[in-house]
């Protein structure tokens, strides 16, 4: 893994280059400090599933994977920055005007 890109409740989503081709990607993996319930494994794998029936150009994700003790799903890498970022970069606000595209691809 390269850089890790960010970070919520449950896992880290790192950067990192798909073995066979190059292809930068995208990784979340559950977070090691919280503790492996079963709660926290059906979290996990609840939102694995709502991101696999997403269907929409511009989300694509990979595969999945869970073992014991190992839980993650890799996405296609999207290198534009959260929203978050983008209003920062602009003083903390957004106009219609710079988010109508991403509303509409949504």
């Amino acid at each position: 893994m390269d850089a890790e890109l960010g970070r919520g409740g449950f896992g880290a989503v790192y950067k990192a280059r798909r073995k066979k081709d190059g292809t930068s990607v995208a990784i979340k993996v559950m977070l090691s400090r919280i503790q492996v319930t079963e709660e926290a494994v059906l979290q996990f794998k609840r939102e694995m599933a709502v991101v696999q029936k997403l269907n929409h150009v511009n989300i694509v994700v990979f595969w999945k994977w869970i073992t014991p003790g190992a839980f993650y799903f890799v996405m296609e890498l999207c290198d534009g920055g959260s929203v978050a970022e983008a209003a920062t970069k602009n003083g903390g606000k957004l106009s219609i005007a710079q988010i109508k595209p991403w509303i509409l691809q949504a």
